[in-house]
């Protein structure tokens, strides 16, 4: 299975040392160069994150800049919305009935569609960029080095790898977002070498603070205005 092969893979990677470039480790333990490819290819990357992952992120190089990662999120994202956007419209064609599509009419509703595919790409590079923000600020509380936020910023980009599963009809889009999620842990692990324990905490304490906040807020608000 999967999730066993990634798990030798993480106990064969030098603890505290990063692999080089391109550079993987068979099941041996000894360094191997993967298959020719053509180098930074979008296909050769997309495979070697979603078949790979700890390797991948293991010999993440700290210099590449962040807009090789942001350029992958956006693409891989885009195809993936693609399809959602696909699948959806042809399911509601056949089967049901969109009363937002009936009350806006046909060429406004598809307007709307279209401003939001357009849209989509400043979106996902916004995205990124807060995500890794606050996942990169409670990594330092748990002793993440304070110079290694474009690793956070790169692990959360091609961890969008997984969202082309959208071209999947029905489960794809979950399926894409649940391996999205574990590709992060598993990125983040590989890149700061830090414990599954703070790791974990690191991606659960941001949602636990922002659900308590929107509960305060929610709770307190309308007495506030009631007053």
């Amino acid at each position: 299975m999967l999730s066993g092969k990634w798990f030798e893979e993480m106990n064969n990677i030098p603890q505290g040392s990063q692999l080089e470039e391109g550079v993987f480790s068979d099941t041996t333990g000894t360094p191997c160069q993967p298959e020719k490819e053509v180098p930074g290819s979008f296909i050769k990357k997309m495979r070697d994150i979603l078949f790979h992952p700890i390797l991948f992120f293991a010999s993440l190089p700290p210099e590449e800049k962040k807009g090789f990662s942001l350029s992958f999120a956006i693409t891989a994202g885009s195809i993936g919305l693609a399809g959602l956007v696909f699948w959806q419209g042809l399911f509601d064609q056949l089967f049901f009935s969109d009363p937002v599509k009936e009350s806006l009419g046909s060429w406004v509703y598809i307007s709307i569609i279209l401003l939001g595919i357009i849209l989509f790409p400043f979106l996902i590079a916004l995205q990124q960029f807060v995500l890794s923000g606050i996942l990169h600020l409670f990594l330092r509380i748990f002793g993440a080095n304070p110079g290694s936020y474009n690793q956070t910023f790169k692990v959360v980009a091609y961890s969008q790898a997984p969202l082309v599963w959208g071209i999947v009809p029905l489960i794809g889009g979950i399926i894409g977002a649940i391996w999205s999620i574990i590709l992060q842990v598993i990125g983040i692990k590989s890149v700061h070498h830090l414990s599954w324990g703070k790791v974990i905490l690191s991606f659960l304490l941001p949602f636990l603070v922002l659900s308590s906040v929107g509960i305060i807020i929610g709770w307190y608000l309308p007495l506030i205005i009631d007053r």
